[in-house]
């Protein structure tokens, strides 16, 4: 099996999972390898996840992480502008954005926020919608088209 059928595979049970725990939010991680991206490319896989996701009744969300290839809000922001579906969002960990520099108002400003946490490293502590730390509601693969 190729890697693009077994992350098919993959995500056809996290789905399913889904659907069956009623969780509303679908968290992914973009490519921790640092490899390049191209934004037509990911928008359109992300708007393939996200029109799934809301099939089974949740939202999808992307975490940019400072080390990899999606590594501020703003180019999480320019992701699901682009992608365009309305299932689609952004979660923030303040923890990174911090890594990252953001100013605060950029994360205040975020369109598109699905959920907004904090981790300290050795927990989280949310303020909005379930975020890190609470599986029922969130699964975590890294997205790679």
């Amino acid at each position: 099996m190729g890697r693009r059928a077994a992350s098919d595979a993959v995500r056809v049970g996290i789905l399913r999972a889904i659907e069956a725990l009623g969780a509303r939010t679908f968290k992914i991680g973009p490519d921790v390898a640092d490899e390049p991206w191209d934004l037509d490319v990911w928008a359109k896989e992300f708007a393939t996840l996200a029109a799934q996701a809301d099939g089974v009744g949740a939202r999808l969300g992307v975490e940019p992480l400072p080390w990899s290839n999606l590594k501020t809000v703003h180019d999480g922001i320019r992701l699901v502008e682009t992608a365009g579906h309305p299932a689609g969002g952004l979660i923030i960990d303040v923890w990174h954005t911090e890594r990252a520099h953001t100013p605060p108002a950029s994360r205040r400003t975020a369109r598109g926020l699905i959920a907004m946490c904090w981790s300290n490293g050795s927990g989280v502590v949310s303020n909005s919608e379930p975020c890190e730390g609470n599986p029922a509601a969130s699964t975590r693969p890294s997205m790679r088209p």
